[in-house]
């Protein structure tokens, strides 16, 4: 009974681990500047017959009209640049939040199952909202077929959480759980890994492609 579970275990471990991305490669894009356009003034000046000053008095140059302009009205565009910096800082930190809560499975001693399984969907609850998050992230535009490839690896991976909680309940005290229940909820795991596990590295790769796109 214990030998399942554990081979449970190592599943969900292989299944949801994800890594996190450079962080240096956000940071770079902090440097990007976008030059400052400056506005053209145009000077007239009138050309003075011989004889006859050149200077335009209050009597004989024309009113100044004054114009008005909404600028709350006009639309303000997100540079793109800056753009795919907060991009990139925000998958940065869910992706170190969701490698650092992973670790405390590794630090479980094995053999103590239930140590294991309560260690376990404490992570899982921890780790659920952070895969949310980042699967609802909204990407620049050039980048949406990445976030795209992203929310899938994270749909794959809460459906191997999913997974592994019923592997858990069905286990509930390791020494008294029924073997046929939970061996039935292995197997679907297993039945399921590889497909949920190629989406899940599809999403990795997805990351660290955003950490060398341009703008």
């Amino acid at each position: 009974m214990k030998k399942i579970i554990v081979c449970a275990l190592v599943v969900c471990i292989s299944a949801f681990s994800l890594r996190a991305s450079n962080a240096g490669a956000a940071e770079a894009a902090d440097a990007a500047t976008v030059p400052a356009t400056e506005s053209a003034q145009s000077e007239t000046t009138a050309e003075a017959g011989e004889g006859i000053r050149s200077e335009a008095t209050a009597e004989t140059a024309p009113p100044a009209v004054a114009v008005e302009t909404d600028t709350a009205a006009l639309p303000v565009e997100a540079d793109p640049a800056e753009e795919l910096t907060a991009y990139r800082k925000e998958i940065n930190r869910l992706a170190l939040d969701i490698q650092t809560t992973s670790r405390a499975i590794s630090l479980v001693d094995r053999n103590d199952l239930p140590k294991v399984i309560a260690t376990y969907r404490e992570v899982i609850e921890k780790l659920t909202p952070l895969y949310e998050k980042l699967g609802s992230l909204t990407p620049p535009a050039n980048l949406a077929e990445e976030q795209k490839i992203i929310k899938e690896g994270v749909d794959a991976s809460l459906e191997i959480m999913n997974l592994s909680r019923e592997i858990f309940e069905a286990a509930g005290d390791p020494d008294h759980a029924d073997p046929a229940e939970v061996t039935k909820k292995v197997d679907a795991l297993k039945q399921k890994g590889p497909s949920l596990r190629d989406k899940a590295t599809a999403m990795n790769e997805a990351l660290l492609r955003i950490q060398k796109a341009a703008p």
